[in-house]
């Protein structure tokens, strides 16, 4: 069985190159792009953006576990543990638009369409960024 270290990883010179690479996603012209290559496009992002919201979070739980058992136990090491949660939003900026996962799969590359997990669509009726893929 294989381990990640996952905080190497995420200090590594490779890591610091795909954040670089991931900043220049803004500057894409996204609008002027054909269907084949918008659809292209962000099954990249979202399958990259994957890869390193898992990373991030495997990591940040990691600190989270190593945190809880340097606490205080008790009701005031259980209150500020739970008020010390606060889980950091996790988007790409493509072309100008900020996207986060779920935005992506089900807003975009889906139509749409809702989450299994949800009772409404990822994106407003009337949210400028399903004009990207419309008509996918």
């Amino acid at each position: 069985m294989h381990t990640i270290d996952v905080e190497a990883a995420l200090k590594s010179p490779e890591y610091k190159k795909y954040i670089s690479a991931a900043a220049e996603l803004e500057k894409i012209d996204i609008l002027n792009l054909s269907t084949e290559q918008k659809v292209a496009v962000f099954l990249n992002v979202y399958q990259s953006m994957y890869v390193h919201f898992f990373l991030k979070k495997v990591f940040e739980e990691g600190k989270a576990e190593e945190g809880e058992q340097n606490q205080k136990s008790g009701l005031i090491g259980s209150l500020s543990s739970y008020f010390a949660y606060s889980p950091k939003p996790f988007f790409y900026n493509v072309g100008g638009f900020n996207f986060n996962l779920e935005e992506i799969k089900h807003g975009l590359l889906r139509n749409n369409l809702k989450s299994p997990n949800n009772y409404m669509a990822s994106l407003k009726s009337t949210d400028n960024r399903l004009e990207i893929l419309r008509g996918y």
